[in-house]
């Protein structure tokens, strides 16, 4: 009788044991399930501020390249508009002179 109860003694302390161990590992399992998280997310963030970055100089450039685009187009109609004043600017004053004077 006291061999079961010292075999039932050594079972229980061998469970115990065994809980203890699997507390353990679920606590080491935990932290790093934690950090991997963590890793993760940072890993996202930075991958995500990447394409931002990227995008940002894309549209930065797109936007020059209109700008450009929309500063030579404005340069051409003054152009066209200076020579054809210099071509009608005579014409223009005695226009201008003529229908003052009458």
């Amino acid at each position: 009788m006291e061999e079961v109860i010292a075999k039932i003694i050594e079972i229980e302390e061998r469970a115990r044991e065994i809980v203890k161990d699997a507390e353990n590992s679920k606590n080491s399992l935990d932290d790093e399930l934690a950090k991997e998280t963590e890793r993760l997310r940072r890993d996202i963030a930075e991958r995500a501020e990447k394409k931002n970055e990227t995008l940002r100089e894309y549209e930065d450039g797109e936007a020059d390249k209109k700008i450009e685009q929309i500063n030579a187009e404005a340069s051409r109609v003054m152009e066209k508009l200076e020579a054809k004043f210099s071509e009608n600017r005579d014409k223009w004053v005695k226009d201008i002179f003529d229908s003052v004077t009458r």
